[in-house]
């Protein structure tokens, strides 16, 4: 199940992150809901929490990766001379 979600699902939602970065809190958790039912559906016992599904199944909340890209980027923008390409 969790292969089904990591290929055809994720991607899609992490798709052009930072073009279109989602900013305003209810698309933000109108993404982030997509990723909770998802794992959901992976657990029998429904009241392990979003956040201890995530550190179970090895995944990251989808704002965190947008925060990764981010940073990534900025770095990408402003490395020093000699740093190999990143990316």
């Amino acid at each position: 199940m969790l292969s089904l979600y990591k290929s055809p699902i994720r991607p899609k939602l992490e798709y052009s992150v930072q073009a279109w970065r989602a900013y305003l809190r209810k698309d933000i958790d109108l993404l982030e809901k997509v990723q909770r039912r998802a794992t959901k559906l992976m657990f029998r016992d429904k009241s392990v929490k979003y956040y201890e599904r995530l550190r179970y199944l090895n995944l990251t909340a989808l704002e965190t990766g947008r925060l990764r890209g981010d940073l990534i980027e900025v770095f990408k923008t402003f490395r020093p001379k000699g740093f190999e390409d990143v990316g």
